[in-house]
């Protein structure tokens, strides 16, 4: 059974939690298509993603790097050290006593820092709703910008982080509770 909760429910409940938590977050968004494209801004891709919030991306990366045991410095024989490269865009947020909150901030708005674990599904629908068939979907995926996951960090399987803007977030599960977001 879902609870129904506001948007401002969902960040004061996010922001209450400390300590890296997994999630599975449903999201509505504007898919990232080229210029020219026929469908004008009107497809919306609704993903369900299962990840964990309150994370330290140096940190997952170093993890990963340690755990694949690569790329490995020739003069020590030890893993190298990851160095992130500051954030292209907007600042996390930490609490006064310096803890991660799972928020990123960006022109005042408010987003979900997410390090994805798993992709639970999704489907491509038009902003009425409606389902993009399969020739629909084939041409979306013919127009969608391509994306290089975690080049930087050498390693195989690289660490993936989304940012989902808090109002396109449609429902949240954490902790057993589920959550339909509602205004």
């Amino acid at each position: 059974m879902s609870t129904v909760i506001t948007r401002s429910q969902l960040s004061a409940g996010l922001a209450a939690i400390r300590g890296s938590r997994i999630v599975t977050i449903t999201a509505c968004t504007v898919p990232d298509m080229r210029a020219g494209n026929p469908f004008g801004g009107r497809v919306r891709k609704t993903a369900r993603v299962n990840g964990q919030i309150n994370w330290r991306y140096t940190n997952a990366v170093q993890k990963r790097r340690n755990t694949e045991n690569t790329p490995i410095d020739p003069a020590t024989g030890d893993v190298v050290v990851f160095v992130a490269q500051p954030r292209k865009w907007g600042t996390l947020r930490t609490r006064a006593d310096g803890t991660l909150t799972p928020f990123v901030d960006h022109k005042g708005a408010e987003y979900v820092e997410l390090m994805v674990k798993d992709s639970l599904g999704y489907v491509y629908h038009l902003d009425n709703g409606q389902p993009l068939g399969a020739k629909g979907r084939r041409m979306v995926r013919e127009w969608l910008r391509s994306k290089v996951e975690g080049a930087r960090q050498m390693v195989a399987r690289p660490v993936i982080l989304r940012d989902y803007k808090v109002e396109n977030i449609i429902a949240i599960t954490h902790g057993k509770r589920a959550y339909v977001v509602n205004g």
